[in-house]
Formats: structure tokens, sequence, C-alpha cells
């Protein structure tokens, strides 16, 4: 009810956080349990009356429909299922658009429109709840929704929609996503905090090829250990954005990212030191991780002329 109807913005964005994290939190304990999944019908009257509603402040609007984020979820939890969070949230996001799918696709049809070059707030609105509706859509992986996220990227004036179309050929199946990405690098290459966000993208994507995809970016020519940029860009972005991935079960990501802060220990300690946070985290999880875990831990700390700031980092995690 305060989420349809809640005077106070705050109030209402609160509300709307809260049901879809209790709702999402039920579901992830039925992944757990290997139950059937089945989204509680609230939910989606609750965004029904939100997509029948009229909006003056379409940014705030977009945030309403956000659903808390894998990260946010995960604090809530005593032992992270970082499995189960993904599956759950996945669920709720695909059953919405299912359910909602013509609102959204009428949504996004009313708000796109050419506005290269205007920055005022009903332009970036528009953009916003156009490119939420893009990605709700976007789960539902159908050929005419893959069309309109590559005929967005083809058309795009700006670079919130070209990203915003290249997002969702990179986080869901797309026919066109190496295709689209080989065009966004070949448009961009000169700027380096754009290609900064083009390997981004690829390393937090939840697609079943990311890991793959991230240790070939190892050798790309725009890649450098020595760019403390584009370290955060790949490396950081994987092991900080990516928990499906980073935290794989078999404990890949935790040795990838390792390798890693050993490399940049002798060029940049500091850098490395901060790469090394996203190890020390490992009571959080199952004591499975957390044995795969402390091993790289051990493994840094034991590396010979490791550097202060590293050691400093990970053995105190240890204590």
């Amino acid at each position: 009810f305060l989420l349809s109807h809640d005077s106070d913005t705050f109030n209402r964005w609160e509300a709307g956080q809260q049901l879809a994290g209790q709702i999402i939190a039920g579901l992830i304990s039925d992944v757990q349990q290997q139950r059937p999944l089945q989204l509680n019908p609230s939910l989606i009257q609750a965004f029904k009356k939100l997509l029948e509603q009229s909006w003056e402040d379409l940014s705030y609007f977009s945030l309403l429909l956000n659903l808390p984020s894998e990260t946010y979820l995960a604090e809530q939890m005593q032992v992270v299922d970082v499995d189960a969070i993904h599956q759950a949230r996945e669920f709720v996001s695909k059953t919405l658009a299912t359910e909602l799918q013509a609102q959204f696709q009428a949504l996004y049809a009313q708000n796109h429109k050419d506005e290269s070059g205007q920055f005022d707030a009903g332009a970036i609105g528009r953009r916003r709840i156009k490119n939420t509706c893009l990605n709700y859509l976007s789960t539902l992986q159908q050929p005419e929704i893959q069309s309109l996220a590559e005929q967005q990227f083809a058309g795009a004036k700006n670079m919130t929609d070209q990203i915003a179309a290249l997002s969702v050929a990179v986080n869901y199946p797309h026919p066109a996503k190496q295709h689209l990405l080989t065009q966004f690098y070949q448009q961009w290459q000169n700027e380096a905090l754009v290609i900064d966000k083009w390997f981004t993208l690829q390393a937090a994507s939840p697609e079943p090829d990311t890991f793959a995809t991230i240790q070939a970016l190892l050798q790309h020519p725009a890649f450098d250990l020595k760019t403390p940029n584009r370290v955060r860009a790949l490396i950081g972005a994987f092991s900080q954005s990516n928990p499906l991935h980073f935290h794989a079960a078999n404990g890949q990501g935790y040795q990838f990212l390792a390798d890693q802060i050993i490399a940049l220990n002798a060029i940049n300690p500091q850098v490395a030191a901060r790469m090394t946070g996203a190890l020390t985290i490992w009571r959080r999880y199952d004591p499975s991780r957390q044995a795969l875990i402390k091993t790289q831990l051990e493994r840094i700390i034991s590396t010979p002329d490791i550097s202060r700031d590293v050691y400093e980092v990970a053995s105190k995690s240890l204590v």
C-alpha cells in the first residue's frame, strides 16, 4: 500500500525495497530448499499500480521500479548464498516482465525519443525510465526485444542510451553481443574512461561465459596491468561487482584474483592491497568457500617479496 500511495518519496521507495526484499528473501529460501518458485501476487499488483499512474518525476519512478541489488540482498543474509540470491532475483525480474510486458513496452515506446544534447531533468528521466523498461523486457529473451536493444544501440545519440543497450546485450543472451561489443570498442577506443566502462560491463556480466571472457580480456591490447583504472575496470569489477562468478563454488574466481594481486604486487602495491580487500570478508560465506578463500590469502602472504601493504590486508583478515 505504501509503495503505491505514500506521499513521502523516501518512505515510498523504502516500502518498495522492503516489500521486494522480503519476497526475494522468501524465494532465496525456496531455492535453497529446492521448492518450486512462485512470485507473491502482491508485488506484481504493486508494480502494476505504479505503471498505471502518471509520473512527473521519471527518475524517481525508475528508482521505484528497481529491485534491491544482489549486494544488498547478500548483506541481509547471515551466510551469503550467491547462487540462490541471483536465481531468486532474476526469477522476480523475469516474472514481473512476463506479467507486465505490455505496460513495460508501452512505457518504453512513450519515452524513447531523440533528445540528443538535452540534459534537463525531463530528458534524463525519460532516458532512465526507458532503459529500466528495456532491462526488464530483456529478461524475456524474445527476438523482438533483442532487436529493440540493437536498434537503440545503433540509433543512440548519447552515452546513456548506448551503454544501456550494450548492457542488456552483455547481461542476457543476445545474438549480436560480440558485434555490439566490437562496434562500441571501435567507436570509443581513444576514450580511456569509456573503454574502462567497456571492460567493466563484461567483467560484471552474469552470463556463463564471463570468466573465460575476463581471462581473454587480460590479453586485450587495451588492457595494461600497469594502469590502475584499467585494473579496477576489469579485475576490480569482477571481484566487487560480480558475486555470482567471483564466488564460483570451484574457487576459480578466488585463484584468479590472487594471481592478479601477486602480479600487481611488484607493479603497484597500493592497488594490489585494495584488490585484496575482496578476499577479506571470507567469514560471510559457507565453509567450503571460506576454505578456498583462506587458501588464496595464505598463498598471498607466503609469496616472496610480498609488499607490506598487501601483507597487512591479507594477514589481518586471517586473524
